[in-house]
């Protein structure tokens, strides 16, 4: 009987040892686990042998990617003195700075405010409303941004989302007021329509499908028409168009007869603006790569930015566009004319010490826009890598 009481207490004892063993050993296990290195415990989770103390293991060479026809990988742009972002940055804060109280820019009624704002060159409050927009779409922001920050001019806080979500309140207004959009002029029709395009891209909501909508037709039907289309105005409707279609935006199918006829209504090119107008038509119509033999793409394949003129900002803008748009036969372009023109804005923009003008662009002497117009067509510039790609690669 003894003999047995005696066992007994030896298994019981034998088994508390265990179970005290196998606690000890969870908490060194533990403890080696919380301090070993975050790479090698995602080694060892993996299945990866792990590597001795100080020595690295060698990444894998990935299998090569089959870029599919069509899709233009570029490099990524070399870096220039004062950095995109902060050039972008400071034309945003400019652009907010002159912001009217309805929501609109205007360089006729700004003026009486602000000496830094010159009448010349004003177009009209849509097209520069418009074109406003489009930079503030551009740099990333939507009628729901909530980031703000304090402006180093003035002080105010500044917030682009609700700068943008009153801008495209009051073009929404113009664009559905009674006798619009035949009310418009061909430009403002195509520049107002192509914001809330782009608008819908950025955030696929069903207001701005609804507001652009009807428009779209009646553009369509305008164009098909060649009614009042000039270069400009016919560039940006053929830009709308193809935005529109290659973006899948509700209801719209790609409207070949309009391009063919806007095509045919730009004539014969004359300079550098022209030509890359001609060449963003082009593209639009055949959906292929443009040949390099071709006349107008070859002025924008030799061509270089132009420094200084009366009509600079509208040729830095349709340049950029042309040279991104050729498809892989513009990628060495658009390096090219992406050196040259961010180069050349980081000279031009206006510093610091400009006060209330710091971070725009001074419009050229004669030009045919404002300071409002000529900063986001700049801004538009800095991002036309992604703001404007081949017709065969959307957004």
């Amino acid at each position: 009987m003894k003999r047995d009481v005696t066992g007994a207490v030896q298994l019981v004892a034998a088994l508390c040892g265990a179970v005290v063993l196998h606690s000890l050993l969870l908490e060194v296990a533990s403890w080696i686990e919380w301090r070993e290195p975050p790479r090698a415990k995602e080694e060892r989770r993996h299945g990866v042998a792990l590597r001795p103390a100080g020595t690295s293991v060698a990444p894998e060479t990935p299998a090569p990617i089959k870029t599919p026809p069509r899709v233009v990988v570029l490099p990524v742009p070399p870096e220039v003195p004062g950095d995109r972002d902060r050039m972008g940055r400071g034309a945003v804060e400019w652009l907010l700075r002159h912001q009217l109280p309805d929501g609109s820019w205007s360089g006729a009624d700004d003026a009486a405010r602000c000496a830094c704002t010159d009448p010349a060159g004003h177009k009209g409050r849509i097209t520069e409303t418009s074109l406003a927009a489009m930079a503030l779409l551009a740099r990333g922001y939507t009628h729901l941004s909530r980031n703000s920050w304090r402006d180093p001019v003035d002080d105010t806080l500044r917030t682009p989302g609700v700068s943008l979500r009153s801008a495209l309140k009051w073009l929404a207004t113009r664009l559905t007021a009674e006798g619009a959009p035949s009310s418009l002029t061909a430009e403002e029709e195509a520049l107002v329509v192509l914001t809330f395009v782009d608008a819908w891209i950025h955030t696929r909501a069903d207001f701005f499908s609804g507001v652009a909508a009807p428009a779209l037709k009646h553009l369509s039907r305008r164009a098909a028409e060649s009614a009042g289309f000039g270069p400009e105005a016919a560039g940006f409707a053929i830009l709308t168009l193809e935005r529109a279609a290659s973006s899948g935006f509700p209801g719209f199918a790609r409207e070949d007869a309009a391009i063919q006829a806007l095509s045919a209504s730009l004539g014969r090119a004359e300079g550098l603006r022209g030509c890359a107008i001609r060449v963003v038509a082009w593209e639009a119509r055949l959906g292929t790569d443009s040949p390099s033999g071709d006349a107008y793409a070859r002025r924008i394949l030799d061509g270089t930015p132009v420094p200084d003129d009366p009509h600079a900002s509208e040729d830095r803008f349709w340049g950029m566009v042309a040279a991104r748009r050729l498809g892989p036969h513009g990628t060495a372009t658009w390096l090219k004319w992406w050196r040259g023109v961010s180069g050349m804005l980081v000279e031009m923009q206006r510093g610091a010490a400009s006060g209330c003008a710091a971070g725009s662009w001074t419009p050229a002497p004669g030009g045919g826009r404002s300071r409002a117009a000529t900063t986001a067509l700049n801004v538009l510039c800095l991002e036309s890598e992604d703001f404007f790609p081949p017709p065969g690669n959307p957004r």
